[in-house]
């Protein structure tokens, strides 16, 4: 019995800490816990991308545009270049209005990702209104994220 209310309690505490969409302001953060290391410039990630697949990275940025359905993608943008970072299983949720905030996504670069929203109910209108993913080549696949 005890067995089952600890993973009850358990699975209860990870839907609380997944579905993330409300608005935020303050700090944020969301997946495995960020521990700050050597950045990977977002020129890098786009230059370089075949060489980096499957290698995780750590890139920094702007919050250039967003997911509007569930927050399951951002774009960061370095002010001259973007990169998709998107959390696959939708395990990592950002929150509303986090365009033009400061982001720090640690993660995996995925080469050749265009079908990186398989799954994610794109087109069914389940993940609200508006979701739509992006297709590209280059996906960063997020661990973890913050807002600071």
């Amino acid at each position: 019995m005890t067995a089952r209310l600890a993973l009850a309690a358990l699975a209860a505490l990870a839907l609380v800490s997944c579905s993330t969409t409300e608005s935020s302001t303050g700090p944020w953060e969301g997946g495995a816990k960020f521990e700050r290391g050597t950045m990977t410039a977002i020129a890098d990630v786009n230059r370089n991308a075949e060489a980096l697949s499957g290698k995780q990275v750590q890139i920094e940025g702007t919050v250039k545009t967003m997911c509007k359905g569930k927050g399951c993608w951002v774009e960061v943008s370095d002010g001259s270049q973007t990169v998709l970072a998107k959390s696959v299983n939708d395990a990592i949720l950002f929150p509303k209005g986090s365009e033009g905030r400061k982001v720090l996504v640690q993660g995996i670069v995925r080469f050749k990702a265009a079908e990186s929203c398989e799954g994610s109910d794109e087109g069914s209108g389940s993940g609200g209104g508006g979701h739509e993913c992006p297709k590209g080549d280059i996906m960063v696949e997020i661990q973890g994220a913050q807002l600071p």
